[in-house]
């Protein structure tokens, strides 16, 4: 699906098309326009890029066939950030940049330059300021995880101090020349929202002790039968019914094929750990 399909197309003929990662947005919400996601630099040598070079640890440069270049300044950050650290790196990519800040699946904020000189100054000062800048090429470019028990019910452990006492002890390694790059991913759960399991070189996933335990008398009384079984995702979950009625008296967790998810502990009061 290219750039310029999306721009061709009304929003009511979109809608009729497959659902597409890069369409999903635009079926979903009101039509935005795709070129007004993208930079100018970057909307002129669309699919032009050729060549790229690491000026240091925090630095590249991308060179387009046109000969026009652009300069990527990668700044790794924490989980979190604070509404004030982004209106900073707003203003310094006003500054010294273009202007745009380009946010990475791993968590890291690339600023935008279009001049190699002001690229080295915006790395100096965000350097100054305490920023982490680091993380291109061979080396570690940041330990993404999941929200966990900040807006997670399912987390089994708390990804937050493993990912900090990684950081800490790893921290020079997105200065320091690996021989490939390294990702490193931390899921609370088998759910695996921080993509601990499919899309990292190493993978930390926290797996509850032993299968939940479910107390099925409160079944009939607390939960209705369809949103207890719909809490499963590979169906382990079955339903007691009463011999004689056929209605539904409790349930159990067979155990053959749960993934220890959690969640059933989503339902109030239906649930808790063995």
């Amino acid at each position: 699906m290219s750039l310029t399909w999306l721009e061709s197309v009304s929003l009511e003929e979109l809608r009729k098309h497959p659902l597409h990662p890069l369409n999903q947005p635009l079926k979903m919400w009101r039509y935005i326009p795709a070129k007004s996601w993208i930079p100018d630099i970057c909307l002129r040598n669309y699919g032009k890029w050729r060549k790229r070079r690491y000026i240091d640890p925090g630095i590249v440069e991308v060179t387009s066939e046109t000969g026009e270049k652009l300069y990527l300044v990668k700044v790794i950050l924490p989980v979190r950030s604070s509404t004030a650290t982004l209106y900073e790196l707003c203003n310094l990519a006003d500054q010294y940049g273009i202007g745009w800040i380009q946010a990475s699946k791993m968590g890291n904020a690339i600023i935008l330059c279009n001049d190699e000189t002001k690229a080295r100054e915006l790395a100096k000062v965000l350097r100054d300021r305490g920023y982490l800048v680091g993380g291109w090429g061979p080396r570690l470019r940041n330990i993404k995880i999941c929200s966990c028990f900040l807006t997670c019910t399912t987390a089994v452990i708390d990804a937050v101090p493993i990912e900090k006492s990684l950081g800490d002890a790893l921290i020079d390694y997105t200065q320091k020349e690996l021989p490939a790059l390294l990702t490193i991913k931390v899921s609370a759960c088998p759910n695996a929202c921080g993509g601990g399991f499919d899309a990292a070189d190493i993978g930390i996933v926290g797996y509850p002790a032993s299968v939940p335990y479910m107390e099925g008398w409160r079944i009939k009384v607390l939960c209705p039968p369809r949103l207890l079984l719909d809490a499963c995702p590979v169906g382990d979950i079955t339903m007691i019914k009463d011999p004689k009625t056929g209605r539904p008296i409790g349930a159990e967790i067979r155990g053959m094929t749960c993934m220890a998810c959690a969640r059933i502990t989503q339902i109030p009061n239906i649930s808790k750990n063995s």
